[in-house]
């Protein structure tokens, strides 16, 4: 089993960046001038980077998204909005579960994280275990039901309810 995974792949400072940003902002792809902008990078060096990083055979690599959760807009913070707010971050989790499902590359989607955290506050169900956010019923709906092979659909339309 251990010769069966990929070789291990050494990063730099910069390859490193441009993953974690990648990761933290959930796309699956942007344009050199998009990455350049937001790491403050000049294209030519954003080129070499994302070249860098396709050399070391990082693009081919399957992809596993973790912590899928929809919740406060930054860690260590408060959910706000209400059940407008949670209803869109449901909304917006079953967007990316289907545009994930899609892509080849992404191989497995795990929420870990089912008790709401006061640091962390993507859980599925709050602190105290007394109520489940919307998004509970969406991954219930995701992995309630088997889809064996890739070509198999994946659930039509949210269930927020």
């Amino acid at each position: 089993m251990i010769n069966d995974m990929p070789p291990a792949r050494t990063l730099g400072p910069r390859e490193s960046e441009v993953l974690a940003w990648l990761e933290s902002e959930r796309r699956r792809s942007v344009t050199i001038d998009e990455a350049a902008a937001a790491l403050g990078w000049s294209s030519k060096r954003t080129r070499e980077v994302f070249a860098r990083l396709a050399r070391k055979g990082c693009g081919a690599m399957p992809i596993w998204m973790t912590e899928t959760g929809a919740g406060a807009p930054r860690t260590a913070t408060a959910r706000s909005g209400g059940r407008a707010a949670e209803l869109r971050g449901c909304r917006s989790v079953h967007r990316i579960l289907r545009a994930w499902y899609r892509d080849a590359r992404i191989t497995a989607a795990v929420q870990y994280t089912l008790r709401e955290d006061d640091v962390f506050p993507t859980g599925l169900v709050t602190t105290d275990l007394t109520r489940a956010y919307p998004a509970l019923h969406e991954w219930q709906q995701w992995g309630l039901r088997t889809r064996e092979r890739p070509e198999d659909a994946p659930p039509a339309g949210p269930r927020c309810g």
